[in-house]
């Protein structure tokens, strides 16, 4: 575990310098931590998500593929109903080092235009500075993190999952799950331990918070 925090400190540090003005992590001063769920909305995973957190009276924020967002409308609505915030992930889930700029651009406006949204997740986190730089200037905010479950990974256990997690989510941390069939039986069995502790330790929950004047 040592090993991923270290590498979650080295991708803030640098991210912060490559990518200025992106969201990593907020205030350390109030212990609040913000959940965020990436590649949804999937109707096996994400309602049982919903459920979870609304029976914490917690609110996330999710990520959304826009091929996802247009096969599942109905489940769209309910995460916005519920309180919760979405932000766009691109429409295919594109690796922005290996798309060319112009395709991934269009490819991040149109899963934020989906969903009337400044707020995007590059996929992966990979995202080329010349890109970034074009969506900035778009109005578009971008919101990394500083703490990932690692529960899409297969050849993690999921107490492993539960632990890194624990170990490197701190106050103000942006924690990043996905509530994909891929990451579905780590994320089931680390997501309600999690949240035991955390409401537990005394942690509040938020949605990512965002302004014109911080994006811009």
């Amino acid at each position: 575990m040592g090993r991923y925090k270290r590498l979650h400190s080295l991708f803030t540090q640098f991210g912060r310098s490559a990518y200025p003005g992106g969201f990593f992590r907020f205030s350390e001063t109030e212990k609040t931590l913000y959940l965020s769920f990436d590649d949804g909305p999937t109707p096996e995973v994400t309602s049982w998500v919903l459920d979870l957190l609304a029976f914490y009276k917690i609110k996330a924020s999710f990520f959304l593929i826009g091929k996802n967002v247009l096969s599942y409308p109905v489940l769209v609505e309910r995460i916005q109903a519920e309180g919760h915030a979405v932000g766009g992930h691109s429409m295919q889930h594109e690796n922005g080092w290996n798309t060319a700029d112009t395709k991934y651009i269009q490819s991040i406006l149109e899963s934020t235009e989906l969903l009337k949204t400044p707020l995007y997740r590059p996929p992966y986190g990979r995202i080329r500075r010349s890109q970034y730089k074009a969506l900035k200037e778009r109005g578009l905010q971008c919101v990394f993190w500083d703490c990932l479950s690692y529960d899409f990974d297969t050849n993690l256990e999921s107490q492993y999952c539960f632990e890194t997690t624990i170990q490197n989510a701190k106050p103000g941390s942006i924690v990043v799950f996905h509530d994909s069939l891929k990451a579905e039986s780590r994320l089931k069995h680390c997501l309600p331990l999690l949240l035991d502790t955390w409401v537990e330790e005394g942690y509040s929950f938020s949605t990512i918070p965002y302004s014109p004047s911080t994006i811009m």
